[in-house]
């Protein structure tokens, strides 16, 4: 086990890269239930066509908020990544003897 936090830039920005790529896949996989989903509604009639239907639209749903939870992994992973960076920044400081640098409103560090 490693005594200390290395943080790697390079390898945070392909790891993020990765999840954006995941999160298109949503969208493709979302496009074609939603393609599928008109194709049985115009073309098939019935009872298990209803069915087909009101499972499609579930997954669709469903797609659709794993898709936005997704994106909250997203934006954590950033900001994981701006938390590596200024303490790492405030540690230096500190290790300096001067003070570390303080968050003011909206995130901006002063």
């Amino acid at each position: 086990m490693a005594d200390k936090i290395q943080y790697d830039p390079t390898k945070h920005a392909e790891l993020k890269n990765i999840m954006i790529e995941i999160q298109t896949n949503f969208d493709e996989l979302t496009a074609a239930y939603k393609n599928v989903k008109s194709v049985v509604s115009s073309d098939f009639k019935g009872e298990a066509s209803t069915a087909l239907q009101s499972a499609l639209e579930q997954k669709i749903s469903q797609l659709t908020k794993e898709k936005e939870d997704w994106s909250i992994v997203i934006d954590n992973a950033g900001q994981v990544g701006k938390a590596f960076v200024e303490s790492d920044r405030n540690a230096k400081r500190v290790m300096q003897g001067q003070e570390p640098y303080s968050q003011g409103k909206g995130g901006k560090i002063y």
